[in-house]
C-alpha cells in the first residue's frame, strides 16, 4: 500500500498530511473524534477505542517512514 501511495503521490506519513507525530495532544484529539459514535470506523468487526486509533496513527506513520 505504501508503494502504491508513493507511486501516485499520496502522503505516507503524518508529516505528509501536515501533522507532527510528536504532537500527542492533536493526535489524541483526532483519535477521539474518529471514535465518536457516528464515525464510520465503528463499522469495523472489532472494538474501536481512541487509544487504538491513536496507536494506529503512530504505527502507520512508522511504516510510512520506514519504506
Amino acid at each position: 500500500v505504501v508503494g502504491f501511495c508513493r507511486d501516485v503521490g499520496l502522503p505516507t506519513t503524518l508529516g505528509g498530511v501536515g501533522l507532527d507525530a510528536a504532537d500527542e495532544a492533536t493526535l489524541r484529539r483526532i483519535a477521539e473524534v474518529a471514535s465518536e459514535p457516528e464515525s464510520l470506523v465503528l463499522n469495523e468487526p472489532f472494538a474501536i477505542t481512541p487509544q487504538k486509533v491513536y496507536d494506529a496513527l503512530l504505527a502507520a506513520d512508522r511504516v510510512g517512514s520506514a519504506c
